[in-house]
């Protein structure tokens, strides 16, 4: 429920008898009209008294309109809290903070439920100067900062995953970009700088794990196993080995 419209220093003095609305007669002086104090239209709280007999009151609530006062609700009244049959002669009315409007205020303003209580990170954020492209974060406990949060940046934040982060890049594997190989891995990594190393990296290195070139072998790759008197075992020779063997066992003999 919204609360009443207050309005200081309004006063104003009316003839209007009965219980109906009021037409209000214009302010005492030193004193303001209730549409001056409150605005036209607005809902207020008053208290009407009679001057001549001092027994006569009527607290509630009304709608001020056009120089007239719609009594709309008795809170409390010297007519067992109904609408004061107005009896002719000068009155007055006022407004005021009535207890009900009180009750409201104590009743909507519970900290914690109703109001916020005070934090110390929501005041830091409070005391920030907010801006185009800029983003609160905290720089501490209670206190924060803004930071720069550009439209690009934004782009990407509202992706959902990393596929639409990807597309957003233009960055999607075997789209924009080469996807993973393991083979195109292993070849970057061989990092063949010279002849050495791709040796090396290839395990072709001469000397290691290939036989290195020698002269006195070539045409002798041709290796049999040969089996006679001489070589009863049939050890593997080539044709030169054979023919030395033999000669070294004839001479021997």
């Amino acid at each position: 429920m919204a609360l009443p419209t207050a309005g200081d220093r309004a006063l104003e003095e009316f003839t209007t008898t009965g219980t109906g609305t009021i037409t209000l007669g214009g302010a005492v002086s030193g004193y303001r009209t209730l549409t001056a104090a409150c605005g036209d239209g607005n809902t207020v709280h008053y208290v009407i008294v009679d001057p001549s007999d001092g027994s006569v009151y009527e607290v509630g609530e009304g709608v001020v309109s056009s120089g007239t006062l719609t009594r709309a609700t008795v809170y409390t009244s010297s007519n067992a809290d109904s609408l004061v049959n107005l009896a002719a002669g000068t009155k007055r009315v006022t407004v005021t903070l009535t207890q009900n409007a009180y009750n409201q205020l104590l009743a909507d303003e519970h900290i914690g439920v109703t109001v916020q209580a005070y934090d110390a990170e929501l005041a830091a954020l409070a005391g920030l100067t907010s801006a185009a492209n800029r983003v609160p974060y905290f720089t501490g406990s209670g206190t924060a900062d803004v930071a720069t949060l550009t439209t690009f940046a934004r782009t990407i934040l509202d992706d959902a995953n990393q596929a639409a982060v990807q597309t957003t890049l233009g960055l999607v594997p075997g789209t924009d970009v080469q996807a993973y190989d393991a083979g195109l891995a292993y070849l970057d990594g061989l990092n063949f700088t010279n002849e050495a190393t791709f040796k090396a990296g290839v395990n072709l290195e001469i000397g290691t794990d290939v036989q290195a070139y020698e002269a006195t072998l070539t045409g002798h790759g041709d290796l049999s196993a040969t089996t006679s008197g001489d070589n009863p075992h049939g050890l593997p020779l080539n044709k030169y080995l054979d023919e030395w063997y033999i000669c070294c066992r004839v001479c021997m003999d």
